[in-house]
């Protein structure tokens, strides 16, 4: 493997803060779609 340097424990510290992250908006705009989705229904269905 190749050598990062000094900085190589904060590189993958960053990466994987950067992971995370990614992988958590994305649960929360599925979520948020689906539940968005779910009431617009529900308001379509009144009319």
């Amino acid at each position: 493997m190749q050598s990062l340097g000094p900085y190589s424990n904060f590189i993958i510290a960053a990466y994987a803060i950067s992971i995370f992250t990614l992988i958590g908006l994305v649960i929360w705009v599925h979520k948020s779609e689906a539940h968005h989705k779910k009431m617009l229904s529900l308001f379509s269905e009144k009319d």
